[in-house]
């Protein structure tokens, strides 16, 4: 009986560890995101926007868009988040119905992605902007956990 109870135990120690070392909880994975209106014949971004550092989840406004509009990310993820990231999904949210879409991605916008690198998901094959007015938030998932979001408008 004893030794089946130690058995569970290390059974569910090791699963919570593996959890948490799956969803980088205990750091961020994420340094810096912001989100850009793909517009023909724009050069690509400069990396200033990496260098922000307004963490995983800034709260402000990073742009208004049309529903015609299409829309990329950048992303910064921490030098120690470790090598070969993939993200789960990367989605639109609206916190006033509680709504949450897939963004249109193709499997090469989940990874992998390296520690402290710097990328533009989306840049190639740019994702469509939800088509009702309102407050956005893009989110990014690593397993179940959302490791950053940045807030939009579509008017």
């Amino acid at each position: 009986m004893m030794k089946n109870l130690i058995t569970l135990g290390t059974l569910v120690l090791a699963t919570l560890l593996a959890m948490v070392l799956a969803t980088g909880c205990g750091h961020d994975v994420i340094e810096a995101i912001s989100v850009f209106i793909a517009q023909p014949d724009t050069p690509v971004p400069t990396g200033g926007w990496a260098l922000t550092k307004r963490g995983p989840h800034p709260s402000e406004v990073q742009g208004v868009f049309q529903p015609e509009d299409k829309q990329f990310l950048g992303l910064a993820f921490a030098e120690d988040s470790g090598d070969d990231i993939y993200l789960s999904r990367i989605t639109f949210y609206n916190e006033a119905t509680g709504v949450e879409e897939e963004a249109a991605t193709i499997p090469a916008d989940l990874g992998p992605y390296r520690a402290g690198g710097k990328y533009l998901i989306g840049y190639e094959n740019p994702w469509g902007i939800p088509g009702e007015a309102g407050e956005y938030k893009l989110r990014v998932y690593v397993g179940h956990s959302v490791v950053a979001s940045a807030v939009f408008a579509v008017q």
